[in-house]
């Protein structure tokens, strides 16, 4: 597989943009708004924040199976992440103007870079991207239950902690009836059939887009 440096540079800088505005982010809330504290409910690792990370590191992979992968995570989880977000944007109201502004712009720019990568991908592979989400996910469930054990608290990355009650819209309702972690179990499925039905979508879409050309060429 080739990539052009034009690609590289796109998934590279945008990246680099998104981490600095993370960081920006993290010291106006820790100095700005909790008086040097840090807030660990806003630790970037949400699955929001998942994109970030690896679209920076596609700016700096070669070619390979681990950049297709990086690219199908955009294209799928990270795609489904930043438009799921929307469904609910209760969230994106962090009580400061600043705070909601990156919030918004933040999301927007996720979408706009899954479906960008979405574009590019080679690969329609769902294992890897899928390895990629359960690998975050866990490292999220580590950081919820050491954390929480540690004193540091609140913290729910994912919102997969067992420690709290499963607050996601709709699933949080089944809670009374399959329990906490049957709830935090379905989530998790859920999402992963989003991102497998969105993978299914790119494939179908690659595949006109190359009937497309394959008539064109035969007719020319």
């Amino acid at each position: 597989m080739q990539k052009n440096s034009s690609e590289q540079k796109i998934f590279r800088y945008t990246g680099l943009a998104l981490l600095i505005a993370e960081i920006a982010k993290q010291l106006f809330l820790t100095f700005a708004v909790n008086g040097g504290a840090c807030s660990w409910w806003d630790l970037p690792w949400q699955l929001c924040s998942i994109p970030m990370y690896v679209c920076l590191a596609a700016g700096f992979l070669p070619a390979g199976r681990i950049y297709d992968a990086c690219l199908s995570f955009l294209s799928t989880f990270g795609l489904l992440a930043g438009c799921c977000a929307f469904l609910d944007t209760s969230g994106f109201n962090l009580g400061h103007p600043v705070l909601t502004l990156h919030s918004w712009l933040y999301h927007f720019a996720i979408i706009a870079i899954g479906i960008y990568a979405g574009k590019k991908r080679l690969s329609h592979a769902f294992l890897p991207p899928l390895l990629l989400f359960l690998f975050a996910a866990a490292v999220a469930e580590i950081l919820n239950v050491s954390c929480f054990n540690a004193g540091l608290r609140p913290i729910n990355m994912f919102y997969i902690s067992p420690k709290y009650i499963f607050p996601q819209m709709i699933i949080k309702d089944l809670v009374p009836v399959i329990g906490n972690n049957g709830a935090i179990l379905l989530y998790i499925c859920v999402i992963i059939a989003g991102a497998w039905l969105l993978n299914g979508a790119w494939q179908i879409l690659h595949r006109r887009a190359d009937d497309g050309r394959a008539g064109k060429t035969s007719e020319s």
